[in-house]
């Protein structure tokens, strides 16, 4: 005869089931970012601009795209100019629409969909001011390059810190 097994129920905390989660959603964006460059590429110019410690970043993100980020070793600023895209992030899928400024944050794994043609800019604070090697210097490509990094070498995202992407 069969007993019934005991349900036990636990109440994890918010940022334990958000880690479970994150880790998760990173890698199917790296898996998604593997399929993704098996296909042909769309051509996204960057625009650079260097100015008293800060680095801007501009893109146009032309509308049927599918495309997946770097990840970033510090917190920066997104600026939406205009357009309509989805992001994935390990907080979920958020929508954005028209002008919005948002905390970036590092430590992240993103990808997106463009409904629209999208500006997108984003401003770092660096010292860096040659477009050549800048990637390099604030960003890696996976998550486990950015796990790997000493404390240094990274600034780690913090909680509850508003509208975060």
């Amino acid at each position: 005869m069969n007993t019934p097994q005991e349900n036990t129920q636990i109440t994890p905390s918010d940022e334990f089931i958000k880690s479970i989660l994150a880790g998760r959603v990173n890698e199917k964006i790296e898996e998604l970012e593997a399929e993704l460059l098996t296909l042909e590429q769309v051509e996204m110019p960057v625009e650079h601009r260097f100015i008293n410690g800060m680095y801007v970043r501009e893109i146009t993100i032309p509308k049927g795209t599918i495309l997946t980020g770097a990840v970033h070793k510090f917190d920066y600023v997104d600026i939406m100019l205009g357009g309509d895209i989805a992001v994935a992030t390990p907080d979920g899928v958020k929508r954005f629409k028209g002008v919005n400024i948002m905390d970036g944050k590092a430590g992240r794994k993103r990808a997106g969909y463009a409904y629209e043609d999208t500006r997108w800019i984003s401003v770092h604070k660096t010292d860096a001011s040659n477009p050549d090697n800048i990637v390099d210097i604030l960003t890696v490509r996976t998550m486990a390059e950015f796990e790997g990094l000493p404390i240094s070498d990274k600034q780690l995202a913090t909680e509850n810190k508003g509208d975060q992407l």
